[in-house]
């Protein structure tokens, strides 16, 4: 009998402990469970992430040849700002000289000018003296018609 109850206090003592096995491995069920959806949803995210760093590197592809090509045009455009740099230097030469030859020019046009006031002013005095002197002879040299008294004294051969 001792042992009968000694083996049903077991029982009892097992029983109790089967109950929280069962209830422990209820819990652990649970949290399996909880874990796996975890799981799928970690997997989920990292498959998305995955998808997203790969995008991102295509981008980053695009971006650094698209940089390449920028630094090719940032290049030729500096060797054309250069090349106009050098070009408006030249240019800004040329219309230095082209001053210069300006300013000499239209030095020669002032002298030019100059003479050509003197020598209208030498042709107008000698235009002058011209027609005073056609004026004098026409004066000098006048022909009327002869008075009846110049008539009488007038003989051939004779002057008056």
């Amino acid at each position: 009998a001792l042992q009968v109850r000694t083996l049903e206090g077991d029982l009892v003592c097992s029983r109790q402990k089967v109950s929280e096995l069962v209830h422990e491995t209820e819990g652990l069920k649970m949290t399996n469970e909880a874990i796996k959806k975890l799981y799928e949803q970690t997997s989920e995210s990292l498959a998305g992430a995955r998808d997203e760093v790969a995008a991102l590197k295509n981008i980053i592809s695009e971006m650094t040849q698209a940089e390449a090509v920028m630094h090719g045009q940032l290049d030729a455009t500096k060797m054309a700002l250069d090349q106009m740099t050098m070009d408006s230097v030249e240019k800004a030469g040329q219309i230095s000289h082209l001053r210069e030859e300006l300013r000499v020019s239209q030095m020669k046009i002032e002298e030019c000018e100059g003479v050509i006031r003197e020598n209208e002013s030498t042709r107008r005095r000698l235009h002058n003296t011209i027609l005073e002197l056609k004026g004098n002879i026409r004066v000098f040299c006048r022909v009327h018609p002869l008075l009846n008294t110049e008539q009488a004294t007038l003989t051939e051969g004779s002057y008056l």
